[in-house]
């Protein structure tokens, strides 16, 4: 059982470090949202995809293990956690499994915080595209004009930049 325990260490070691690449890349993509640089977003975001990709598979392969400690100690796979094997283990083992278990706990709230932001900054620059459309096109928002009568009347929300009527 030592190996699979020293395999399943590893393997959350390359989960943690390819959780610490997606923080990075998330907050480049947090600069690239504010900086309003797409080319970098896109290139950020394929990069993102790959990851996504590599982390599954060290995923896979956790479950794989876990299932395999699992059955050599008489639990469910579904019932075992880190934590509780790190209860049952003792001396650096457990000491490293705990270490490892909370590293990658500790970056997946940070994760999904950057992400949150990054999901707030979207929609604000949307709204500020929306906006700016609005008042290019006479939609919602847009100021009042005078028309031919001499009263004041709001433009067409047709969102078209160009009169059509000429």
């Amino acid at each position: 059982m030592n190996e699979l325990i020293t395999q399943l260490i590893e393997m959350i070691n390359r989960e943690v470090e390819s959780f610490e690449k997606m923080l990075d890349l998330l907050l480049s993509e947090q600069d690239s949202i504010v900086e309003n640089n797409v080319e970098t977003l896109q290139e950020n975001l394929h990069e993102q995809e790959v990851l996504v990709s590599d982390i599954r598979s060290l995923e896979q392969e956790r479950v794989k293990l876990t299932k395999a400690i699992s059955h050599q100690i008489g639990m469910k796979p579904g019932e075992l956690t880190l934590r509780k094997l790190a209860r049952r283990l003792k001396g650096i083992e457990a000491t490293k499994l705990q270490d490892v278990g909370d590293s990658l706990l500790q970056l997946q709230r940070k994760i999904q915080t950057t992400n949150r932001n990054n999901q707030i900054l979207i929609k604000q620059s949307l709204r500020c595209i929306d906006q700016t459309l609005n008042i290019f096109t006479g939609g919602e928002g847009s100021p009042e004009l005078y028309v031919k009568t001499g009263k004041k009347a709001r433009a067409p929300s047709g969102r078209s930049l160009v009169n059509r009527n000429a």
